[in-house]
């Protein structure tokens, strides 16, 4: 070692017998004194039990809150299934009203396409049209109904003798597949439709398969003895459409 560091080296045993270092208290540094007065347990104590005395009521609101959620629940699963009782009894008058207004409607027959002319007589223009299908029957009454097509003609009503006769018309017309001059030379060459004449539930029902038909890809809609049918192609079978709900099953 150099003569500055053998000035500065000391042994282990003299370093910690240096007596110019003053000693250290370890007592003091490890566990310092606190001072408690009786006020501050007092305090303390009362603290304590004012928590505890929250945390029991916390308790009790929590318990009251999850039987009111519980009795919440049992009443809503209630309310569902008294709702869907209602929707099926709902949905069963609105069919056996609709089923009385098509019955109601049974002898009419709708034709689409038909010229109207200024001062028309309808009965007149329905007898023309049914003369030249080949089924004898008796026009009771006729008239025109708004089409929501623009530019069109607005569709012609009958009603006829019997249903057998609106049947009857309905077949022939199918064989024959129409247009305008086939029943007067005036009506040019425009396709001429005959068809049941459906309720309201069942013309929205018609609309609304139609437009679903074309989301889904079902190739064919029809109306068959004033019922909707949906068809997915050629080879599938028919599928009798009731109401919305059996639209919603086809999804």
């Amino acid at each position: 070692m150099s003569k500055a560091t053998k000035s500065k080296w000391a042994c282990s045993k003299c370093k910690f017998n240096d007596k110019t270092q003053p000693p250290i208290n370890v007592t003091q540094q490890i566990n310092p004194v606190f001072n408690i007065t009786n006020d501050d347990f007092n305090n303390l104590t009362e603290t304590v039990k004012f928590m505890s005395a929250k945390f029991d009521s916390f308790g009790t609101q929590l318990q009251e809150l999850l039987s009111s959620v519980k009795q919440m629940r049992e009443e809503n699963q209630l309310l569902k299934e008294q709702n869907n009782k209602n929707n099926n009894e709902i949905l069963l008058l609105v069919n056996r009203v609709n089923t009385l207004e098509q019955k109601a409607l049974e002898n009419c027959i709708e034709i689409v396409g038909v010229p109207e002319i200024k001062d028309e007589n309808s009965v007149d223009t329905a007898k023309i049209t049914i003369s030249k299908l080949g089924v004898e029957t008796t026009v009771k009454n006729a008239f025109r109904v708004s089409s929501k097509v623009i530019n069109k003609p607005r569709k012609l009503v009958a009603e006829l003798s019997s249903r057998q006769c609106s049947i009857n018309i309905i077949i022939n017309f199918k064989k024959v597949k129409p247009r305008g001059n086939t029943f007067h030379e005036k009506w040019g060459m425009e396709a001429i439709y005959i068809n049941n004449y459906l309720s309201v539930f069942n013309r929205n029902l018609l609309l609304k398969t139609k437009a679903f038909a074309r989301e889904a890809g079902f190739k064919f809609v029809w109306i068959k003895d004033s019922k909707v049918f949906i068809k997915k192609n050629e080879d599938q079978k028919a599928i009798l459409i009731e109401n919305e709900t059996s639209l919603h099953k086809l999804k």
